[in-house]
């Protein structure tokens, strides 16, 4: 597999144990995929200004590829979006079990 120099490790902190931390790494992530979203819109808009002069096959190419990408975000989103929901479940249940605790006592 090949590394783009260009390319950032995606591996985050799972369960933090501080909030500062939680929040530093939200920042982090938030700050690398804005670096992500404007390299792919410089990379769009460069394969717009040279896409008259790109042959059929190339851009055929170009075009699967880009459907690649969006397969591979779309998937990952929607991982994200699962994770989210689980760790969000996992927190609504600790609540309540604080509050059945808090009532029992």
């Amino acid at each position: 597999m090949t590394t783009h120099p260009d390319t950032e490790p995606t591996d985050a902190v799972d369960a933090p144990e501080n909030g500062d931390e939680l929040e530093r790494t939200t920042s982090d992530q938030l700050a690398r995929i804005k670096r992500y979203d404007q390299r792919l819109e410089d990379w769009l808009a460069s394969l717009k200004d040279e896409a008259g002069q790109r042959s059929p096959e190339v851009l055929s190419a170009l075009a699967a590829k880009a459907q690649d990408v969006a397969d591979y975000l779309n998937k990952t989103a929607e991982r994200a979006k699962a994770k989210k929901q689980v760790s969000g479940v996992a927190s609504s249940e600790e609540t309540k079990g604080d509050e059945s605790g808090s009532i029992n006592a």
